[in-house]
């Protein structure tokens, strides 16, 4: 479990450095549109991590 926390925490962390390079002015934009896209996969991963904590909370609960 607390390897699927790590992962999720790097992701998130990934996913703010690549927002802040997304805005940095310096930043080209065919540069920005990699960092864009590369973002939407890690925010589709965590999407989908956090539907599966959802599922599995709900679970619990019933």
């Amino acid at each position: 479990m607390e390897n699927k926390n790590i992962d999720f925490e790097q992701s998130l962390n990934k996913l703010k450095e690549i927002l802040e390079k997304i805005n940095d002015e310096n930043t080209s934009i065919d540069e920005s549109i990699k960092l864009y896209e590369d973002a939407k996969i890690i925010i589709d991963s965590i999407q989908d991590a956090l539907k599966n904590v959802k599922e599995k909370i709900e679970k619990i609960i019933e």
